[in-house]
């Protein structure tokens, strides 16, 4: 909430890890105690692939286009 992560639609677990102050020790451990598992390259990928999609410069030179589409 405090970074907008999920109103720019990124998915705690899925495509982002959300840490806040409450939960980055167990979140960090969570890690630690797994960290050779598959889930977190996934996860990471996922964000990566969901970032270049939504937000890349492309995305918003067309959006920006869009935008002034609209106005003339």
């Amino acid at each position: 909430k405090r970074n907008n992560g999920e109103y720019l639609g990124y998915k705690d677990g899925e495509n982002a890890i959300f840490i806040n102050e409450e939960n980055y020790l167990e979140k960090f451990q969570e890690y630690l105690s797994d960290k050779d598992n598959q889930k977190w390259s996934e996860i990471a990928k996922r964000g990566r692939e969901f970032t270049i999609e939504q937000f890349s410069n492309d995305v918003a030179v067309e959006k920006l286009v869009n935008l002034f589409k609209k106005i003339i």
